[in-house]
């Protein structure tokens, strides 16, 4: 899907590694993202990094049948009030 966002990547702007970042930094970081238009007509979707990888991770749930699957019986299991303590979790689980 493209490069992954991470704090360790170099990129060409400022405030990347190495590159002052401008005297105040950005005026404002949007929580979800910035539509950019073309004579009023969408053409790009500028996000932050975390929001973006947040959409992918979704999508990779989303496309994994098996997930799927989990989470259904999950929300099942929780809709008919089968649940575990953490403690007994972490039992089943070995830990």
């Amino acid at each position: 899907m493209g490069e992954r966002c991470d704090d360790d990547a170099a990129h060409d702007h400022p405030g990347a590694a190495g590159t002052p970042e401008p005297a105040g930094g950005l005026a404002r970081v949007p929580a979800r993202g910035v539509t950019i238009t073309r004579r009023g007509r969408p053409v790009l979707a500028l996000m932050p990094c975390e929001f973006y990888e947040s959409i992918v991770e979704t999508l990779d749930v989303l496309s994994d049948p098996e997930m799927m699957l989990a989470l259904r019986q999950s929300n099942q299991d929780l809709k008919h009030g089968r649940r575990v303590s953490n403690a007994e979790a972490n039992k089943r689980l070995g830990q």
